[in-house]
């Protein structure tokens, strides 16, 4: 199994987001049994936008909301 080791000093520096934030999305999502994921153009025109719906369609998919 491959284990990946997430420094959240970085994601905080990368996101722009609190711990507490990203701790209380965390949260929602776990609790969650219907998640819908909505964008406009934003998450689609950037450098990284395959990459993020890459991302929110394999979250979806590990919980089993597609």
């Amino acid at each position: 199994h491959l284990r990946r080791t997430v420094d959240m000093d970085t994601v905080i520096a990368a996101t722009g987001l609190t711990l507490a934030q990203i701790q209380q999305t965390a949260e929602a999502l776990i609790a969650s049994t219907k998640t819908i994921i909505c964008w406009a153009m934003g998450l689609t025109q950037q450098t990284h936008g395959v990459a993020t719906i890459q991302d929110a369609v394999a979250l979806l998919l590990m919980r089993g909301m597609i």
